[in-house]
């Protein structure tokens, strides 16, 4: 009897100690499903003002195929007159690049990711760089003529 009560004892030992191990990580899993669970957050953009220094370059039109059904866009973009820069000594020659991020670049006030946001350049916006180039948060930012910051892999030359 003793013997059969021993091999008991250490076989419900054994099968608790499964139990426990597998019901670890699915009470796991429940808890954080409990935790996250809830109604989903809505994520939007502020609109971004247009700025009298970033011109709003249009986008040539597309002719659609013959017979093919007409859409009338959205939004009809109109030019915005460019101001001109007032002329300023620099060391180096400016240099004049185009925006190719599609979503827009963000012109910030020094070269960091950290750093507020003066305005947002749309795709194919043209710059003009002052030549100043640094090197921060292991990114290489270049500086705008008249003011601000972009990051230099979002522009083409």
């Amino acid at each position: 009897m003793e013997r059969w009560a021993g091999w008991l004892r250490g076989q419900f030992g054994i099968a608790l100690g499964v139990v426990g191990t597998l019901a670890v990580p699915v009470v796991g899993v429940i808890v954080l499903r409990f935790l996250f669970a809830g109604a989903p957050i809505e994520l939007s953009a502020a609109p971004v003002p247009p700025s009298a220094t970033a011109p709003v370059v249009p986008r040539p039109a597309i002719t659609p195929p013959e017979g093919a059904p007409t859409v009338m866009p959205l939004v009809t973009p109109t030019a915005t007159p460019t101001p001109t820069p007032a002329a300023t000594p620099t060391a180096t020659p400016a240099l004049n690049r185009r925006v190719n991020a599609t979503d827009g670049l963000n012109v910030r006030v020094e070269p960091t990711v950290r750093a507020a946001v003066i305005r947002v350049l749309l795709y194919q916006t043209e710059v003009r760089l002052t030549g100043r180039q640094r090197t921060s948060d292991g990114l290489i930012w270049l500086q705008l003529e008249p003011d601000g910051w972009v990051q230099a892999r979002y522009l083409d030359p």
